[in-house]
């Protein structure tokens, strides 16, 4: 039970480095990333919304927050469900968009936020989201 409990929170540490890192670098190269989105943009037919571009210009900044939480452990069922939905959108977009080397990165992005979601159940070593913020400070 003691090897799943420290499995889980390694996998969600680990997790959440890959997302911050990621999230980090496309800040960093944050026109590169921007060109590469308007790529993609290009590319979409059914997604082809203006409000869609402005949100995608965030997901780096949501990427870097949804993986210092996760390290953290803080809000950590909260922040999974929100990365399921935010990685899921962005495969969508991605498929419609062709691009297939980065549907397989957000693929396996949002599959393992699904699989931390499942097994919450062994989320002991973080702090826990059902108290109030105060208490957690």
């Amino acid at each position: 039970m003691k090897f799943r409990i420290y499995l889980y929170a390694i996998a969600r540490i680990l997790f959440g480095l890959a997302l911050t890192f990621n999230g980090a670098y496309n800040v960093i190269v944050y026109p590169k990333f921007l060109a590469c989105l308007d790529d993609h943009f290009e590319r979409t037919t059914i997604l082809d919304f203006e409000i869609i571009e402005f949100f995608l210009v965030l997901v780096p900044f949501a990427e870097f927050i949804i993986g210092l939480l996760l390290m953290i452990g803080c809000y950590t069922r909260k922040v999974l469900i929100s990365s399921i939905i935010l990685f899921l959108f962005i495969v969508m977009y991605l498929l419609d968009a062709n691009s297939e080397i980065m549907i397989f990165v957000y693929t396996v992005f949002l599959l393992m936020s699904g699989i931390l979601l499942r097994k919450d159940n062994y989320n002991l070593k973080s702090m826990d989201y059902s108290r109030d913020s105060y208490q957690m400070i």
